[in-house]
């Protein structure tokens, strides 16, 4: 069963047959955890580093990085059984804008924010497919944790 999420979502399932899925992810930052020995992956869609910026409406619990990275571990971990099994942590996404007027790197900030957030934490991760100037789309399958991530070009107004 496909589990797709949005902005500020998070999934986590041990079933093999799943896969979870997140649309779009231009300066939000869509983070894969993934236990091999026990087959559980989870995802979240982060849209903002810290919950300390002040928003004008409540948030969903994966939309901060500082937020979702604990949440989203501690499930995964709690699925697996185990209380420190080995994560593979991938990270996708967090683009620049290709507007000249946005001068305030949310893509960037995503990214150095949920680095450090899993450095502190003593998680590696993999961040090869962050940045740069695409949108994209992620699926990540709960048998054996790859992802597959499409590439679309982002709207150039502005």
């Amino acid at each position: 069963m496909e589990k797709v999420i949005g902005i500020g979502e998070w999934a986590v399932s041990n079933n093999i047959n799943d896969s979870i899925k997140t649309y779009a992810l231009g300066s939000c930052v869509a983070v894969t955890v993934y236990c091999f020995d026990k087959r559980v992956l989870g995802m979240a869609h982060i849209a903002l580093p810290y919950s300390g910026i002040k928003v004008t409406e409540a948030k969903p619990e994966a939309y901060f990085a500082d937020k979702a990275l604990p949440l989203l571990i501690d499930k995964v971990c709690q699925l697996s059984l185990e209380p420190s099994p080995k994560l593979i942590i991938k990270l996708f996404g967090g683009a620049q804008s290709n507007n000249r007027l946005d001068v305030f790197n949310v893509g960037q900030r995503n990214i150095a924010a949920i680095k450090n957030i899993l450095e502190q934490q003593g998680f590696p991760y993999d961040s090869l497919n962050t940045g740069g100037n695409v949108s994209r789309t992620v699926s990540a399958y709960v048998a054996d944790g790859n992802c597959e991530v499409h590439k679309y070009p982002l709207s150039t107004s502005g």
